[in-house]
């Protein structure tokens, strides 16, 4: 299990204030994403480097539900992304990323004597069995016109074996059509229409098994949201969505706790949502909410 450092220091921190407040968010609320974008750097961006990511992928490690673009520049003029960075990272979670470095390195060496001592044992067993010369038996393979030649024979009757063709232009084969007609099953039965791309690349991942619950998972919650008319902000994007696997949570007829409508007249998360955010809305003097 990986942790980092996390001071006390960050809750009054000028650049967590500043932060809560572009992102019109309440400041638990920024030191959460904050954590979560650390914590999903200890396994994706080791070194803090953040550059080969998109917005939108680190947007979702952070659990930032809404614009990716937005977040991201926030981050940065907060301080807490710097040249394409994470600002500070190896003060925090350096100790861990060299404790992994040294775990690998290790690793590395224990695989490489193990080659070492089977190949010097290959090697005195072939001296030892194979002075005999060995004719060359190899056969060439022949050139194939797409899509695929009739297998060709030798002389001696052989049948050569053939190589997988590419399409004409030396690209690889389109993906499946299954694959645009499953997600955009999905995608129409899905409450939140947002992130389309991230969406459809989480998709690809996902086996047909997994893909005909998640189109049956979507539509209940779907309707479940409708029926009781439960905030979209409580809905995470569909890119999160699929990533967390979050149609588990609908087996077997299951309803997720934050989806629950209670029956003792209570309030149920969602309006408890919906209520901080109007309270907090109220507080900004937006009048959106008058």
């Amino acid at each position: 299990m990986a942790w980092i450092e996390s001071h006390q220091s960050l809750r009054l921190h000028p650049k967590t204030r500043k932060l809560a407040r572009e992102l019109g968010i309440s400041l638990p609320q920024a030191i959460g994403h904050l954590h979560c974008l650390w914590w999903w750097a200890l396994d994706y961006a080791q070194d803090g480097d953040l550059s080969r990511y998109e917005d939108d992928e680190i947007a979702d490690g952070a659990e930032w539900q809404g614009e990716p673009a937005a977040f991201m520049e926030s981050l940065r003029r907060c301080g807490f992304i710097t040249d394409g960075a994470l600002h500070d990272w190896h003060d925090y979670a350096g100790k861990l990323v060299e404790r992994r470095e040294k775990n690998r390195e290790r690793m590395r060496q224990a695989r490489n004597a193990d080659a070492a001592s089977t190949c010097n044992a290959r090697a005195t067993h072939v001296q030892d069995t194979c002075e005999a010369t060995i004719p060359d038996q190899t056969v060439p393979y022949t050139t194939l016109t797409p899509p695929y030649s009739p297998p060709p024979t030798g002389g001696d009757g052989q049948i050569y074996p053939q190589l997988p063709v590419e399409n004409d232009n030396g690209s690889k084969p389109a993906k499946r059509k299954d694959d645009d007609e499953t997600f955009a099953l999905f995608y129409s039965a899905y409450p939140r229409h947002e992130a389309r791309a991230p969406a459809e690349k989480a998709w690809r991942r996902l086996t047909k098994a997994e893909r005909q619950e998640a189109i049956s998972a979507a539509k209940r919650m779907a309707e479940h949201i409708r029926s009781h008319a439960i905030d979209l902000h409580l809905v995470a994007l569909p890119a999160t969505w699929l990533h967390q696997r979050r149609w588990e949570d609908w087996r077997d007829g299951r309803v997720p706790a934050h989806y629950q409508v209670r029956k003792d007249g209570g309030m149920s998360a969602s309006e408890i949502y919906a209520m901080a955010l109007e309270t907090e809305a109220k507080e900004r003097g937006d009048k959106g909410w008058q």
